[in-house]
């Protein structure tokens, strides 16, 4: 038996992602045969402990870490190893998060030898604000040269109209804004293939979003940044994936799990992607797995937005 480590998301700005979710789980089939006792399933972030399950107990967390900002529940049968995990959750995140974790199980095999098998994941924080000012100087710099260039050639060529017409035409492009911010109006139901659509549009420069059908179309080719937060609630356990897309590809996933104890969660990512004008960008509903045919909502008007702008 192996241990399995599902982090999402992998990387976070920290400040602004509201909240990072730990699954630590059996890997795959797990062989019955070789699993003597279970003893117990542990998270550890760099040689410390911070969250750990044990048969007959509750989950619980490191005595020195904040149970407003941590959270761990899970479940250990010391013999049906199928039914075990343990989830460690992170609200907003800081610096200080980012570490290797590891995802450890201990259990005694048929021969009553003891077996630790672990994963690791190395969670990083992502600095989103010093990109953004990088970018925003990239065209800050990128104005400046426009602005200078047309001044050379206003005074070399001023009675040639046609270089003067594509000088301030390529300002105006430089200059032009294309954004939008969309969050929701009520609760939103989903299901598998279904577009999410965030239809109370804040801001929209370049009308490039479409409020009915949650698509945004480049109007113009660039470098673009795409956030999408969204929070779930669902009657019984759920696992649900989406994708952001452009066109076919997909560029980000992000993925929520909420256990019997936890009914939904919260998923956020930001991504960087050179778009082609006309290409439209979604997020759409890959996978779901309920115990119910009760569908999950997407919920929470103020903290399920989806958003993007032109560097």
């Amino acid at each position: 038996m192996s241990a399995m480590m599902t982090v999402e998301p992998q990387t976070f700005v920290p400040g602004v992602t509201p909240n990072i979710s730990m699954l630590c789980e059996p890997d795959g089939v797990v062989q019955q045969s070789g699993v003597g006792e279970m003893i117990l399933i542990e998270i550890v972030k760099a040689d410390e402990v911070v969250a750990i399950v044990r048969p007959d107990a509750e989950a619980h967390l490191d005595d020195g870490l904040n149970p407003s900002k941590y959270s761990a529940n899970g479940f250990v049968d010391k013999t049906d190893v199928t039914k075990n995990f343990l989830h460690f959750s992170i609200n907003f995140p800081s610096e200080e998060d980012a570490a290797t974790y590891q995802c450890m199980m201990s259990y005694l095999d048929n021969s009553q030898l003891l077996q630790n098998p672990r994963e690791m994941f190395q969670l990083k924080a992502n600095d989103f604000q010093r990109q953004l000012d990088q970018a925003l100087q990239t065209v800050n710099n990128l104005l400046t040269r426009v602005n200078t260039l047309e001044s050379q050639v206003f005074n070399l060529s001023i009675n040639n109209k046609n270089q003067s017409t594509e000088i301030i035409a390529l300002k105006e492009r430089a200059q032009s804004r294309v954004a939008f911010y969309a969050t929701l109006t009520d609760k939103l139901d989903v299901h598998v293939d279904d577009v999410l659509v965030f239809s109370d549009v804040q801001l929209n420069d370049g009308d490039g979003y479409n409020a009915t059908s949650g698509v945004f179309v480049a109007p113009v080719t660039g470098l673009y940044i795409f956030s999408l937060v969204f929070e779930v609630e669902a009657p019984t356990a759920v696992k649900m994936d989406v994708a952001l897309r452009v066109q076919d590809n997909v560029i980000s996933r992000l993925f929520v799990f909420g256990d019997n104890s936890f009914h939904g969660g919260q998923a956020s990512g930001s991504v960087v992607y050179q778009v082609a004008a006309g290409s439209e960008v979604k997020a759409v509903v890959t996978l779901m797995n309920m115990e119910t045919e009760s569908q999950p909502r997407l919920v929470n008007e103020d903290l399920s937005y989806f958003a993007g702008f032109l560097v």
